[in-house]
């Protein structure tokens, strides 16, 4: 259940930008390239005075703005050289401007000028200076920023900005160069009045450009997709590709992506194609891409760093290592920095969609589930009264014959008997009525009494399987088995427990079981030791395969036909255990999972809701210690998105049986980390440990868990520690102790 909580999160940055390795260290609002808005300088005779009638803004996540100024025989102009200046713009080149239209005006003010019109033409005089004056200003606005000089940009564009036709350009500019600074008030600020400015550019061709940026820069994705799809001229279309890859990324629509950067790709967008196949798992491609980008830079630090990730996703851990070895020689702590580890709770805990397409026909059958199915059902064990009274007898014989000490043992042992079949039936008592914490103290004080009762070691190890202690459970069941060798349901409940713990277990215990069956009259007990060895060895020709007359052989049937993939059998089972213990949790949760078409995921929801919440169901097993229970009924109430309200009742329980109850308390614990109340579990937890002294390993890495998911990374690690102390075979709490400190 808790087996896979933790998960490493592996998924990589991906950016559609062509930094430099510097850029990965950057300060500010978020990663983003510097974009510039640049206007050319004329290289005519007239280069000092630059006059544009037509302004083509050309703005991108590299570039800067071009304006063309285009004469006023442009109508006259054949198609290739639009589509040189078209051409020359995608990349990313100054055109050459011509300057027929300045040469107009001047023209114009000079006629003006001699015809006696002194004012008109000094108006155009002047307009034409402080446009100059203004454009100067925006052409060192661009240099600064390009040079990364964010202050001497917004000092700059400040000044253009007060020219009308440059008021759009320069605003936007500023807002780009306070974003490049880090200066979030600022850049809000601008990038305001640049959206109000927007309108005044309706007319020219680039306005959809101009929108997406607009929309892109203030975070509204969805909107800045819809103008990049209805584009109102194709220039700079390298650029808007990018874009419109870059924002079908941001929505996870990576196969959209990758067909928009494939059709025209280039050096520059190795790397980024390289990410996003590696994000579709399609290894072998990004594999070749990265390689690119590794050979296309002269230093390669995230695009090593992000080859060596894929190569180690392929399994090719020697090539992986090799370059994290040469990339941590050549970069030291930078290159750590890069594709930081981030240790995260595996998504299907909180989402209920998720949940259900992870969800599988097998939920409860691997090893834990299916031995703590056993343990769930297993029938705790009484002394047997004749033996009392067969001392008893014995005893008064030889008092008779006047053989006193004898007699004295014989009554001594009656006695013995009596007294520990009265713990026996209150330890068995306190798990059917109250939990198994108090049952587990009253088998433990008996034990202190009484330790060579095989009875009460094997009802302290059973309880001890119950609470998912698998350590205790293996010590007492084998202990239970020397003390008795003729009840064979302790030294396989000991295997089982062994094979939990990964422990080495000795297959000659139920070799010499079985071969003892075979000499044994047949009966229930021997169908049913035959069934444990069935199902502890895997054997699908083995075991009983008929419904039983008590839970646990029902139990041991459901196991041996889910393991033969006999599913009518496994259907039968199961509602033959449902007949027997209608109102039992999870013989509910069993029927559910026998009689619905988990496929369709939804209606199995909905059948969820309507059984697993009535109140005739008897939910003593959920408060009562049962681990098994807990976590089976928490996780398959996710499936159906009701935690929030089992929460509830969990509460009002709580409150029912008193807050220090230890039960309840762990339900609710683990309640709290499905619907993500993680400092509460964490509290919980911490509570559990330090004051009931729950310190078992599971119990120990729950609180692991609650602690991630609080953020609490470096009391996950003591706490990790101490379970991995408790437990060496806990491997759930050494992987995640692993991760945990891979990305400290």
């Amino acid at each position: 259940m808790a087996k896979e909580d933790i998960v490493e999160n592996d998924e990589e940055f991906i950016s559609l930008d062509d930094d430099n390795e510097e850029s990965y260290e950057g300060e500010g609002l978020e990663e983003s390239e510097d974009v510039a808005l640049e206007l050319p300088q004329e290289n005519s005779k007239l280069l000092y005075i630059l006059i544009a009638v037509f302004a083509i803004l050309a703005f991108s996540m590299l570039g800067f703005l071009l304006y063309l100024y285009l004469d006023k025989h442009a109508t006259k102009e054949d198609d290739n050289k639009t589509q040189e200046i078209i051409t020359t713009l995608q990349n990313k080149r100054t055109p050459e401007v011509k300057t027929e239209s300045y040469e107009a005006l001047v023209k114009k003010a000079q006629t003006l000028y001699a015809k006696g019109n002194k004012k008109e033409a000094l108006a155009i005089y002047d307009d034409l200076s402080h446009y100059n004056r203004a454009l100067t200003f925006y052409n060192l606005g661009v240099a600064a920023l390009k040079k990364s000089d964010y202050d001497k940009a917004i000092e700059a564009f400040s000044s253009s900005e007060k020219n009308d036709k440059l008021r759009f350009e320069s605003l936007l500019n500023i807002a780009i160069s306070a974003f490049g600074k880090g200066d979030s008030d600022t850049f809000e600020k601008y990038l305001t009045l640049a959206t109000k400015e927007l309108a005044s550019k309706m007319q020219s061709p680039l306005y959809s450009y101009y929108r997406t940026l607009i929309d892109y820069y203030r975070g509204f994705y969805a909107e800045a997709l819809v103008p990049l799809r209805h584009q109102t001229s194709h220039f700079y279309q390298k650029k808007q590709n990018q874009l419109l890859a870059k924002l079908y990324t941001a929505f996870d629509n990576h196969k959209e992506a990758i067909n928009i950067l494939e059709k025209d790709a280039n050096p520059n967008d190795f790397f980024t194609l390289g990410l996003l196949y590696a994000n579709q798992e399609e290894y072998t491609l990004a594999e070749k891409y990265l390689l690119k980008a590794t050979k296309d830079k002269s230093k390669p630090l995230a695009e090593n760093l992000a080859l060596a990730l894929v190569n180690n996703k392929m399994g090719l851990y020697k090539k992986s290592s090799t370059i994290l070895n040469e990339t941590y020689n050549n970069y030291k702590e930078k290159s750590t920095k890069i594709y930081p580890i981030k240790v995260a709770l595996k998504r299907t805990l909180f989402d209920p969609v998720a949940a259900q397409n992870a969800f599988a026909k097998n939920l409860f059958f691997n090893d834990r589930n299916k031995f703590s199915l056993l343990f769930y059902f297993a029938p705790y064990r009484l002394m047997n009264p004749a033996q009392s009274i067969q001392n008893i007898h014995q005893g008064a014989k030889n008092i008779y014959v006047h053989a006193f000490n004898p007699a004295l043992n014989n009554l001594q042992l009656s006695g013995q008997i009596s007294d520990a079949n009265i713990e026996i039936t209150k330890g068995i008592k306190a798990a059917l009525d109250e939990n198994l914490y108090v049952s587990k103290a009253i088998f433990q004080e008996g034990i202190k009494k009484y330790p060579s009762s095989a009875e009460l070691h094997y009802n302290l190890a059973l309880t001890y399987a119950k609470i998912y202690n698998f350590q205790e459970a293996y010590k007492h069941f084998r202990r239970s088995s020397v003390l008795d060798t003729k009840h064979y349901f302790a030294p396989i409940f000991s295997q089982l427990c062994a094979k939990l713990l990964y422990l080495d277990t000795d297959k000659t215990v139920l070799t010499k079981i079985e071969e003892e069956m075979h000499t044994t009259p047949d009966s229930d007990e021997k169908e049913n030791i035959l069934s444990l060895i069935a199902i502890d060895r895997g054997d699908i020709t083995k075991g009983n395969l008929a419904t039983g007359k008590t839970p646990f052989q029902d139990i041991l049937t459901m196991i041996l036909a889910q393991t033969r993939q006999d599913y009518r059998l496994y259907q039968n089972s199961a509602d033959a255990l449902l007949k027997k213990v209608p109102d039992d949790l999870v013989a509910n949760i069993l029927y559910l999972d026998a009689n619905n078409d988990k496929a369709k995921i939804k209606q199995y929801a909905k059948k969820i809701q309507s059984r697993l919440t009535k109140p005739s169901l008897d939910f003593n097993p959920l408060f009562s210690g049962h681990a098994f229970t807990k976590e089976l009924y928490i996780e398959i109430l996710n499936i159906a998105g009701i935690v929030p309200q089992a929460k509830r009742m969990i509460e009002n329980k709580l409150r029912e049986k008193g807050a220090d109850d230890i039960s309840t308390l762990q339900v609710l614990a683990y309640a709290d980390i499905y619907v993500r109340e993680f400092d509460q579990a964490y509290a919980i937890y911490n509570n559990l440990i330090d004051e009931h002294k729950q310190q078992d390993s599971n119990t120990l890495f729950l609180a692991s868990i609650a602690s991630i998911g609080a953020s609490h990374h470096e009391n996950a690690i003591a706490l990790l520690e101490l379970s991995k102390l408790t437990n060496e075979s806990n491997l759930e709490s050494r992987f995640a102790l692993g991760i945990l400190y891979h990305e400290a």
